[in-house]
């Protein structure tokens, strides 16, 4: 949503979110492996929100305790969609800088 609002029409708005989720699913290991990536990229993976989702499904898959990766992913849908308020916020009001 916080893509969409940012974007200036339809079309870019969806190329925008097709390539960031491409490449965000490519670096959080969802089409690659992650392990094949070095070690800084590792990290970064693990702190995106597609890596938080990947940790999520495969702990909800093995019984183990997911809730961490439930938070992670709760407070980035938060933060997105407060961003997304504010934006829509500033380009119906007609606030510029």
């Amino acid at each position: 949503m916080l893509l969409f609002t940012l974007s200036g029409n339809m079309v870019s708005g969806l190329l925008l979110q097709f390539f960031g989720v491409i490449g965000l699913c490519y670096v959080s290991g969802c089409i690659y492996p992650i392990s094949a990536f070095p070690m800084a990229v590792q990290q970064l993976a693990a702190w995106l929100p597609t890596g938080i989702a990947r940790h999520y499904l495969s702990t909800a898959f093995s019984d183990a305790s997911a809730w961490g990766s439930l938070g992670g992913l709760m407070l980035y849908t938060l933060a997105f969609l407060a961003l997304a308020l504010l934006v829509r916020v500033r380009k119906t009001t007609g606030i510029e800088r």
